[in-house]
């Protein structure tokens, strides 16, 4: 807590201090010393790491205290008639005469603001000015050579009277100067506090930044020296302060000091090594009134520097392009699925580009974020981009970015690209089989050369990203067709996973059913399990859609079922035709046999064709506009036998 120390030179002063002390909000801030000078200094040092702001005081003690602390601001309380008065009535009550001579004895600074005063009151009134404490004793010497028949005068200049038995009066403090000294403390303490704040401040920002900031003058001595200063240099900031640059920074280019000193350049991109360590260094002038009066070095280590560049990518990427999905994600208990996994695992510990080949909805990224999150670049973004849905003509502001103006409605402030978004870390390119030839030229380009430079742009940005592509179709068969580049292909399928697809592990289908009805039955609230013979349902059908299907389907069917459990008293029509994709389910019960979906089929339509074509299901599927084995299925689930 800051404190103002009231040093009083007698009771009287120490009473003002006291009276006000007790009508403080908070008493502590003002401290009380009224004892001898030397137990007064030592009462001070002892307070000293207590932050004291002012210390109030008067004539030579004052003078003392200024010697002993001469980093604390001391206020005086001043003298003013009101005093003088008194002491001149009370030196008369003493000599009970008419005829006397005064003296009057005091500092500069207390005597020529009353002089005036004192040449107005018509009285044989001798002025002694004191120079310091020592001239003291010299002008009471004077004073009695004088033939001076009272001397009025402080603490210090009424002891050295006494001591030669000349008359005195003590110069008591009025209240009224004792507050004016109060107020002009308060006024410097504010002021002490807002200089302490700033500086505080100034610390603070200096130290908190990331690089190391010296400051050199005109003639190159170091002014400032931040913290990270210290670390880097390995310098104390009180040992570095004062001394030329080249003692303290031996490693710094004196041509690149001088070319920013003396032709005002600033100067960036440089980089040096202090103690085996690389670091960027910018030297900035700075210039009052078109002269350049110092300049500001700043240096800050490359490794630091890359560390923040993976911040900065990191809390951008963060909004959206982050893996979510680990390899215990994906569920199966199929021999399969599980030596797919296995393989994919081994091929999160290597950095080669991936190829994941596999139908719609097998779950693709699912395998491509799970092998991200087993790597090395796990702490890096995860940036899924869908191949087909770029245009081509938007491929090079996508992948790459853009800067501020490059194109008429471009975004201020430019855009980051996809691949710089991903730096450090992994970029799935999904549907890579729908990109065009444009794009997989611009994408072979990247793959090669590692680095890029954005739309409207000269910088070329150096990326660290590793490529996992998928593909549902064939792509050595797009390849032999020339509908993708082949070496664009070698690239790529450095790592090749096949995800086989639901239909070729039908034990995964009951496995995952089950997992997905009840996750949707905790999610609606809903008390529903699959029966055996419902399971074993689900089996006989392709998935053409995988697992995203039967996901959708199981979430469907608790959506729609009522019923606690569901048995296999429910159809399902799953065409392979490409023109009958859409599957809808219906609950059976005893005497209410159909199916109800876009093309109208019935029990009583079906056996009505029966009879008609004779049993052939050929001319049957026909007439209903589907395939033999979904007519098949349709009678199976009918109970229809024929």
């Amino acid at each position: 807590m800051s404190k103002i120390i009231l040093l009083a030179t007698g009771d009287y002063v120490a009473e003002l201090g006291y009276n006000l002390k007790n009508k403080l909000k908070n008493p502590d801030e003002l401290v009380v010393i009224n004892t001898h000078f030397d137990e007064a200094v030592q009462c001070i040092r002892q307070l000293e790491d207590q932050d004291i702001d002012v210390i109030i005081s008067r004539g030579t003690w004052a003078d003392r205290i200024k010697s002993e602390f001469n980093t604390i601001p001391v206020v005086k309380i001043p003298i003013t008639g009101v005093e003088i008065m008194s002491a001149i009535n009370l030196a008369k009550k003493k000599l009970k005469k008419d005829d006397f001579t005064i003296g009057y004895m005091g500092y500069k600074e207390l005597i020529h603001p009353i002089k005036p005063f004192l040449d107005t009151l018509n009285l044989d009134i001798r002025i002694y000015e004191v120079k310091d404490i020592e001239d003291v004793e010299n002008q009471i010497s004077k004073a009695i050579k004088d033939k001076v028949d009272i001397i009025i005068a402080g603490h210090v200049g009424c002891e050295a009277a006494k001591k030669v038995g000349m008359n005195y009066i003590w110069l008591e403090s009025s209240e009224s100067s004792f507050q004016e000294a109060y107020t002009k403390a308060l006024e410097i303490q504010n002021a002490v506090y807002m200089e302490k704040k700033k500086s505080k401040e100034i610390s603070t920002i200096l130290n908190s930044v990331s690089e190391a900031i010296i400051s050199i003058d005109e003639f190159q001595n170091i002014t400032t020296f931040n913290e990270l200063a210290e670390k880097f240099t390995g310098y104390k900031s009180s040992e570095a302060i004062g001394k030329h640059i080249k003692d303290v920074c031996k490693y710094i280019d004196s041509k690149l000091l001088s070319k920013s000193m003396n032709m005002g350049e600033k100067v960036t991109g440089k980089v040096i090594e202090i103690r085996g360590k690389a670091f960027a260094i910018s030297i900035t002038p700075v210039t009052i009134k078109n002269k350049i009066s110092n300049i500001i070095i700043t240096l800050q280590e490359v490794s630091e520097l890359q560390n923040v560049e993976i911040k900065v990518r990191k809390s951008l990427y963060l909004k959206g392009n982050v893996a979510q999905y680990n390899f215990d994600d994906i569920k199966g208990v199929s021999g399969e699925i599980k030596e797919t996994i296995e393989m994919a695992k081994s091929f999160s510990q290597l950095e080669s580009n991936v190829l994941i080949i596999g139908e719609t909805g097998i779950g693709k990224e699912l395998f491509a974020q799970s092998i991200h999150n087993l790597s090395s670049r796990r702490e890096g973004p995860f940036v899924a981009v869908n191949c087909g849905a770029i245009p081509s003509t938007l491929i090079n502001s996508e992948f790459f970015g853009y800067e501020e103006g490059a194109f008429t409605g471009a975004a201020k402030g430019g855009k980051i690209g996809l691949f710089e978004l991903a730096h450090n870390g992994t970029i799935f390119l999904d549907e890579i089989s729908e990109m065009d030839l444009y794009g997989q030229v611009t994408l072979l380009r990247v793959i090669q050369e590692r680095q890029i430079r954005r739309v409207g742009g000269e910088t070329i940005i150096p990326i660290n990203v590793r490529i996992i592509a998928a593909a549902n179709r064939n792509l050595y068969g797009m390849v032999k067709e020339n509908k993708f580049r082949r070496d664009l292909f070698y690239r790529l399928s450095v790592l090749v996973l096949k995800v086989p697809p639901l239909r070729d592990r039908k034990k995964d289908i009951s496995y995952l059913a089950e997992i997905f009805v009840n996750m949707y039955a905790e999610m609606f609230k809903k008390e529903i399990s699959l029966s055996k013979k419902a399971l074993g349902e689900l089996e006989m059908f392709d998935w053409d859609g995988n697992v995203r299907q039967l996901k959708n389907f199981c979430e469907r069917i608790v959506a729609d079922f009522i019923k606690k459990q569901i048995h296999n008293s429910f159809y399902i029509e799953n065409s392979l035709e490409k023109e009958d994709v859409v599957t809808e389910i219906h609950s059976i019960t005893d005497g209410d046999k159909f199916i109800i979906n876009k093309k109208g089929i019935s029990y009583k339509r079906i056996t009505d064709l029966i009879t008609k074509y004779d049993g052939n299901r050929e001319l049957i599927a026909k007439e209903l506009k589907i395939s033999r084995t979904t007519l098949w299925r349709y009678m199976k689930l009918l109970g229809i036998s024929k």
